[in-house]
């Protein structure tokens, strides 16, 4: 019985702190890549369904009111005329000002977005939208 409990003693493994801290550290890097990984995928999943609603919303007709909702005030004026007393206007949205608009600069969304792409144009007058050029 004196053998078996000094034979257990002899096979057990040595507490060793280093190791333990090292083994602490990784766990915690892991756990940080798969927070900062679902976190982007979570960004890149909004920002697509973003896409897919505007799709599906912007047309010709849409009234500017309802426009700007979906889009924001930070648009490009590419051209501007006057006829009949009538403005009407060409605006280019990039998508970095589109994805501000719906988040913030600060949101993991406005991170991941491409801040190069120009998105759509729009040509409107006071009340509607005319015509969409999707860029």
């Amino acid at each position: 019985m004196i053998s078996f409990f000094l034979l257990l003693l002899g096979c057990r493994k040595q507490w060793d702190p280093d190791q333990q801290f090292s083994n602490e550290v990784s766990e915690i890097i892991q756990k940080r890549e798969a927070s900062v990984f679902l976190n982007e995928s979570l960004a890149k999943d909004r920002l697509r369904s973003l896409d897919r609603k505007l799709n599906a919303s912007l047309h010709p007709g849409l009234e500017v009111s309802k426009f700007n909702d979906l889009l924001g005030s930070l648009g490009h004026i590419i051209a501007r005329k006057i006829e009949n007393s009538s403005e009407w206007v060409t605006v280019r949205y990039d998508w970095d000002d589109i994805v501000a608009h719906h988040f913030t600069v600060d949101s993991p969304e406005y991170r991941y977005c491409s801040k190069t792409k120009p998105y759509v144009e729009v040509t409107l007058n006071e009340v509607r939208i005319v015509s969409i050029n999707w860029l």
